[in-house]
């Protein structure tokens, strides 16, 4: 229902805000100035993502976890892409993408709303992230016989190879 809202009233918004910044210091350096942004949001889109795959090969090569330098390089494509759209709004929540602290208040949030659902042998499990106790565990298959001989195999039940669980 927001969204609908939100494609009619940001254009609407960037218009009367180009319209007053217009008033304010003229048209060429208001159209300057979009003009601008949008250099500014293309060289980004370019450069992204040559930098996030690096970030990413980095930190697999020093064993760390590539998820975090994946979420910047998004947070760095959306803003480069606020920034490609006309109007002065769109850059300042472009910029506003680009501060650390925002990106990992955003994604908290999105974190804290999220639940992972899986199916399988119990049927579907729910969890909330961050809730619950991790088990580590190893087990192996013990056989019951009705060989009342222990240690004697029956001719053709010996198991050759390996079998993984």
């Amino acid at each position: 229902m927001w969204l609908p809202l939100l494609l009619v009233a940001l254009p609407l918004a960037e218009i009367a805000v180009l319209i007053v910044v217009g008033g304010w210091i003229g048209l060429w350096p208001t159209l300057g100035l979009v003009v601008a942004g949008f250099l500014l949001g293309f060289l980004l889109v370019r450069s992204v993502g040559l930098f996030t795959m690096a970030e990413v090969q980095t930190a697999i090569h020093g064993a760390r976890d590539p998820g975090e330098p994946l979420v910047r390089g998004a947070f760095l494509f959306v803003a480069a892409i606020l920034f490609m759209i006309p109007g002065f709004l769109t850059d300042l929540a472009g910029a506003a993408l680009l501060f650390p602290a925002l990106q990992r208040m955003i994604v908290r949030r999105l974190l804290d709303g999220m639940e992972v659902t899986g199916s399988g042998p119990t049927g579907g499990a729910h969890h909330r992230f961050g809730s619950g106790i991790i088990v580590d565990a190893e087990y192996h298959e013990v056989v019951e016989s009705d060989d009342p001989v222990p240690g004697r195999e029956l001719a053709g039940s010996r198991r050759r190879g390996r079998t993984e669980h």
